[in-house]
Formats: structure tokens, C-alpha cells, sequence
């Protein structure tokens, strides 16, 4: 890393990392940043307590990680002046490495990953984020056919969607039934989602915005979370839970009714998230190993993972753009090491060292034989 090494050698300052404290000087720095910065969909997911946090020596920029086995796993773009990209991930790779740290940058944009490669870290396609342009989404045409019939069913059977505004009044009755909700969507699952997914925050919004979907009966059917990017102009999806039993449709008409109120309030963008391994081409002659692990695990594992179920349903809406994803690492850093760091940071309680075992004896092989 020739290029990158050339000014952090002359650097003599001494670099901090942190953990996040909800209530300390960190925090407001960190909000700060975030609001002057947070122009990429991911940056938000940044204010995690579960996260540690790199600052650039002048406190112009952060970067958001988790140490797994010695490799700090980074979780999108840092957040920072885009011109200043290069001088914070100077500091980190230093930092790095006097604390005998690997690196791997996860979900990254293109003009970052670009950056990275031309450093020598390894890029590899990480899947593609599925965003509707507000200016012109409509639901007509027929590749919405299906989603037009998911909402209708919904407004039948009387659901209406309505912002909760947390910061305005607290309705105590209507949080303890979207905690109910969450208690049951979590118990659903293979345990949490700790890396890439945020949480609800009531008690500090900062930006969120909370839809919620009612039934005839006013009781919870759904609740979305949207998080800030582009300056507000946009809304990344974070979060969706809905009841098992709910009606058919109600998580579509929700999103559309938030999309649709947020447009009317002069909004650009929502984001639906990123459907991760989607839209990589292994037979590329450029394709890396981990690029093949990743399609192999995309064809083979959705009954485990639901990679592609997940992008078959961000494709229902069908999105004005479809941005690639990036995972950029460390040629150090073997392709079994990636993949586990990964998963072991998306699901700290649900990846065992049995994974891993599986994966280096059986899975890679197949891949890269």
C-alpha cells in the first residue's frame, strides 16, 4: 500500500478509539459529523452502541467498527468530506496497524471501493442497493402489477399508515406494542442483526422517521424506521417488522405511503436497502474468490439466509436504480476470514466457530475447485 503509507509514515499523532458512550462529548461529535457528512445511505448506521469509532487526528471524519478475530470490519463509507477520504483512512490503516489489525470495509459505494483498489485492497462486489427515485416513482406500468394487488388487499382489509414523530409527544401506549412486535419479528429470526441494522432509538430520533401501520382495530400491524442520507433529501429503510399474522400487503402499503408522504414533503430518494450478494457475476474472468463464495452461497443458501427472497422483494417495487455494493479488504486477509468476520459482525450470537469449519472444509472448496 505504497501510496497510502507515504503520509501516514511522517504522522506523530497519537490516534484514539472509542466506544460509544450515549451520554458523552462522543456522542455529539459523532451527531455532528453525521449531519454535516451523512450523505451516503449507510451512515447512520453508524450511531450503534455496539460499535467502536476511529477519529481522523482534527475530529473531521469517523469511521464505524467491530474488532472479530483481530480484523476491524467496517461498516460503509467513512463519514467525512468526501476529499478527505484518503487522509482518515491514512490514520486508520496506521492506527490498524499498531494494534496489529486487518481491515475489511463492508457495503461500501463505488467512488470509495475506487479509492481503496487503487491502494491495493481487494474489491469484490458485495451485492446492490435498491433505490426509488421520488421525482418519477409512480405505481403504474405492469412489473407492478403484483405490488398494486399487495396494496389494495391491504386498504381493504382497512390498514392506514401513520408517522410516529417520537420527538414531538411520546405515546407510551403505542411504543409498548411496537416493542411487542419487535419481541415477536425477533424471535422469528436467527438471532439479531447487530451490524447492518439499526435499531428504533425513541428516546433520541436524530432524524429518524417512524411509520407505522394500524389496523381496523388500531393495533400495530407493522412499524418501518427510515434513516437520513443526502443531506434529508433521502431515507434509507432500516428497519420493517411487521406481525406474522398480519394481513397480506401491509408491509407494501406501508413503504409506499411513507415514500409517497416523504415525496410530497420535497424528498429525492428512499432507499430499500441492499439486497447483499445479488447481481454478482461469478464467470466474470475478474471475478474474485470471494465473489464466487458469494454467488455460491446466494444459489445454495437461501432457505438459510433468504438473499434471494429478500432481493425477489425489493425487486417487486421495481426500483428506479439498483447502486452497487462493495467489500474492499486487505490482501492479507484469506477469503475464509472474510466471509466469517462478516457474518460473525451481521449476527454476533447466531455464527459459530462450526461455520467456519464448515466453510473452509466444505463450502470453498466446491467454490473454488
Amino acid at each position: 500500500m505504497k501510496k497510502i503509507f507515504s503520509t501516514v509514515k511522517a504522522m506523530s499523532t497519537t490516534l484514539a478509539s472509542k466506544s460509544f458512550d450515549g451520554g458523552s462529548i462522543m456522542q455529539t461529535m459523532l451527531e455532528e459529523l453525521l449531519q454535516r457528512y451523512g450523505s451516503d445511505s449507510l451512515s447512520y448506521l453508524s450511531l450503534d452502541g455496539k460499535k467502536q469509532y476511529f477519529f481522523e487526528k482534527n475530529n473531521k471524519g469517523f469511521i464505524a467498527y467491530v474488532v472479530i478475530q483481530n480484523t476491524a470490519v467496517c461498516i460503509g463509507n467513512p463519514v467525512c468530506a468526501i476529499s478527505n477520504y484518503l487522509q482518515v483512512v491514512n490514520e486508520f490503516i496506521l492506527f490498524c496497524k499498531e494494534h496489529k489489525y486487518k481491515i475489511c470495509f463492508c457495503s461500501i459505494n463505488e467512488e470509495f471501493a475506487k479509492l481503496l483498489q487503487n491502494n491495493e485492497f481487494v474489491i469484490s462486489k458485495y451485492g446492490e442497493e435498491a433505490l426509488l427515485d421520488l421525482h418519477t416513482y409512480s405505481l403504474n406500468g405492469g412489473k407492478k402489477e403484483k405490488l398494486r394487488q399487495k396494496i389494495r388487499r391491504a386498504e381493504k382489509s382497512g390498514i392506514r399508515t401513520v408517522e410516529y414523530v417520537p420527538g414531538l409527544r411520546r405515546d407510551q401506549k403505542l411504543e409498548e406494542k411496537i416493542q411487542d412486535l419487535s419481541k415477536e419479528w425477533y424471535a422469528q429470526k436467527n438471532g439479531q442483526l447487530t451490524f447492518t441494522l439499526g435499531d428504533l432509538n425513541f428516546d433520541n430520533p436524530l432524524g429518524r422517521r417512524f411509520f407505522v401501520a394500524l389496523d381496523k382495530k388500531e393495533e400495530v400491524a407493522a412499524i418501518l424506521m427510515f434513516l437520513p442520507f443526502d443531506y434529508q433529501n433521502g431515507y434509507f429503510l432500516d428497519v420493517m417488522r411487521r406481525k406474522s399474522e398480519s394481513v397480506p400487503g401491509v408491509m407494501e402499503k406501508a413503504i409506499i405511503d411513507a415514500a409517497m408522504k416523504i415525496r410530497n414533503e420535497g424528498g429525492s430518494w428512499i432507499s430499500l436497502g441492499l439486497a447483499p450478494l445479488a447481481g454478482i457475476d461469478q464467470f466474470n474472468l475478474k471475478a474474485t474468490h470471494l465473489e464466487k463464495l458469494f454467488n455460491f452461497v446466494y444459489y445454495n443458501g437461501n432457505s438459510i439466509f433468504g438473499f434471494q427472497s429478500l432481493y425477489q422483494y425489493k425487486k417487486k417495487f421495481d426500483p428506479s436504480c439498483w447502486n452497487s455494493r462493495y467489500v474492499a479488504h486487505e490482501k492479507k486477509l484469506s477469503t475464509i476470514k472474510v466471509a466469517y468476520v462478516m457474518a460473525k459482525a451481521r449476527n454476533v450470537n447466531g455464527v459459530s466457530k462450526l461455520f467456519y469449519q464448515s466453510l473452509q472444509k466444505n463450502i470453498l472448496k466446491r467454490v473454488l475447485s
